[in-house]
Parts: C-alpha cells; sequence; structure tokens
C-alpha cells in the first residue's frame, strides 16, 4: 500500500505531498518530457542534496568494473599509498596490501581511513552491487 500524506495550508486546502522517494523518483522520470527546461531544472535541483558530494561517471564505473574501493577513493583524492599511509598511522605497505586484497580492512581502520578520504567507512567495505 502506498503510504501518501497531504500538507495542508491553514485554510484546510491541499499545498503538497510526502511520498516514498523511490515514488517521486519514479514519478519525475515519467514527468520529464512533459516537463520544460526551467521546471526540469528545477526539479533535479530539488532532489539534489547540495551537501552531498557527486562523483563522476569515471569513478563509479571503476567501482562498478569491481575495482578495489580504496585504491579508487585514494587515486580520485591524489594520494599516494605513502601519503595515506602517512595521514593513518600506518605503513604504504599496508595500504598496499589492503588494495591488493592480501589483507582484510578492519573497522577501525576502514573508519580511518574513510575519515581522511571524505567518505563513508561503508564505502570502503561495502561491494557497489551489494
Amino acid at each position: 500500500m502506498l503510504k501518501v500524506s497531504v500538507i495542508k495550508d491553514h485554510t484546510g486546502s491541499p499545498v503538497g505531498v510526502v511520498l516514498p522517494f523511490e515514488i517521486f523518483r519514479q514519478l519525475a522520470e515519467h514527468a520529464e518530457s512533459a516537463l520544460s527546461d526551467e521546471d526540469l531544472a528545477a526539479l533535479v535541483l530539488a532532489t539534489h542534496d547540495p551537501n552531498e558530494e557527486t562523483w563522476p561517471a569515471a569513478l563509479v564505473n571503476r567501482l562498478l568494473d569491481g575495482e578495489n574501493p580504496l585504491h579508487v577513493y585514494r587515486t580520485y583524492r591524489g594520494l599516494s599509498q605513502k601519503s595515506l599511509a602517512e595521514k593513518a598511522g600506518c605503513t604504504a605497505n599496508y595500504i598496499s596490501q589492503l588494495e591488493t586484497g592480501r589483507r582484510v580492512m578492519s573497522p577501525i581502520m576502514a573508519s580511518s581511513l574513510a575519515n581522511i578520504l571524505g567518505i563513508d567507512a561503508d564505502d570502503l567495505t561495502n561491494s557497489v552491487l551489494s
């Protein structure tokens, strides 16, 4: 069952609707062809959180292709293994082992590296496709 809430003004007239975001996305996709460029731009702005960083398609494609997330984010941020290791208080060899899968990243190290890279720890430990 679709859960929708109607927002009313002080006179009781409907002024808005709250609905699950996925339903909103589906409606927006269907409405795109009927919207003017100005309305479409407003829709895009309304669905984007300005506090959330966006990622280039090349980075996303590397993750989707199964490349190691630590390696992808580290190189995207322009850090060498040595500089990341210095910031994290470990060795470049350890970073290399994490990136090649020879070592498993602990939750504490994932949190530390994620903080340095400006991402969520889950971005380092969860597969993009899971």
